[in-house]
């Protein structure tokens, strides 16, 4: 890890390097670790599909692995910008909002 972290300080936004981070943390199960590197792929990111795909990513990792709803619904609220007649997304928001009462 300690190796694509200095490869990043040389190089950062290299893909195959945050790529390789994200499959690391995920093994270790250090999820805040592994949204972190994803938000690196979304600056990255001039695709609007894969940064709605990447959003969508971490929604579901601050929902199912860390158990945290709110910081969910702000990804799927950054999601939506890119993509407001998303229906799956839309979906997905009104659980979370129903889930914590909003």
């Amino acid at each position: 890890i300690n190796m694509f972290e200095k490869a990043l300080e040389i190089q950062g936004g290299h893909r195959a390097t945050i790529a390789a981070l994200i499959d690391l943390y995920s093994e270790s199960n250090d999820w805040e670790a592994v949204i972190k590197q994803k938000r690196s792929l979304l600056t990255a990111s001039h695709d609007l599909d894969e940064k709605f795909a990447i959003n969508e990513q971490i929604a579901t990792i601050y929902k199912d692995k860390l158990n945290n709803p709110q910081k969910a619904i702000a990804a799927h609220l950054e999601a939506l910008d890119l993509k407001p007649t998303d229906r799956q997304l839309l979906h997905n928001l009104l659980d979370l909002f129903s889930e914590t009462k909003q």
